[in-house]
């Protein structure tokens, strides 16, 4: 599913890598995209452009396990976290 008042929500918040704020990107996380398509906007977390794919350690440079490793992060859980706050802000 795409959701682009979603991304732009992602987008307000910190990176969950390195913290810094203002520059986060809607970094697709999920694997049900197939077929070169990108997963869910669902499966996004917050991370700046060095996280997410500009430094050498980034994720789209180091893979996703790596990247969850060196961070002390769990995408799943980070995804399932920002999912609640999603729906609870939109049922007040």
């Amino acid at each position: 599913p795409r959701d682009e008042d979603y991304k732009a929500w992602i987008r307000t918040l910190p990176c969950i890598a390195c913290g810094i704020e203002g520059r986060s990107e809607a970094a697709h996380t999920g694997k049900d995209g197939g077929m070169s398509q990108k997963a869910s906007d669902y499966s996004c977390v917050p991370l700046c452009a060095d996280c997410h794919t500009q430094a050498p350690d980034a994720y789209h440079r180091i893979g996703k396990g790596e990247f969850e490793q060196r961070h002390g992060l769990s995408f799943t859980s980070v995804v399932d976290r920002l999912q609640r706050e999603w729906r609870d802000r939109w049922a007040a």
